[in-house]
């Protein structure tokens, strides 16, 4: 079944079990979708990453954390954000079910060492050359963050 029809078959769920918080996240959703005209896997996936990118950026300011232009992090006290927060929290987890599950940090250390991969990755002469071996290496075990893999193959290399 595709994400999409995946996608409606959730939102018809949420709405016969009066789930808001599913029902609003789906909708939005695919909302998002539909004002794209695209009904991809792949298009889900981005459209879902792009809410839930838009709600950490939502809590983030709510909890009062503004990054400034030099990259800190200024905190400002605020409160009574704390239901808008566990409720943006909530759409994340709905919305991440339509997101392929990564490969954790460690297990990725565990492949990228293994003797075999770690000399592949340390033969080559930069680190974005190692870094495109080890994303080779890694494509047949799963999906992964590329700033993991990146953060992991500065350590090795």
């Amino acid at each position: 079944m595709s994400l999409f029809n995946q996608l409606k078959d959730n939102l018809s769920v949420a709405i016969r079990s009066n789930d808001t918080t599913a029902k609003t996240s789906l909708r939005s959703l695919l909302s998002k979708l539909q004002t794209s005209g695209q009904e991809s896997d792949e298009a889900v996936m981005a459209a879902a990453r792009t809410i839930i990118k838009q709600n950490e950026e939502s809590i983030e300011s709510r909890l009062g954390r503004c990054k400034m232009s030099d990259g800190s992090i200024r905190e400002i006290s605020v409160s009574g954000q704390e239901d808008e927060v566990a409720r943006l929290h909530s759409e994340i987890n709905v919305l991440s079910s339509f997101l392929p599950q990564y490969l954790s940090a460690e297990k990725i250390g565990f492949i990228l060492t293994e003797s075999e991969n770690l000399q592949k990755i340390k033969s080559v002469k930069n680190s974005g050359a190692a870094i495109g071996i080890a994303m080779k290496i890694l494509k047949d075990h799963g999906a992964v963050d590329g700033v993991v893999v990146r953060d992991i193959v500065a350590s090795i290399y």
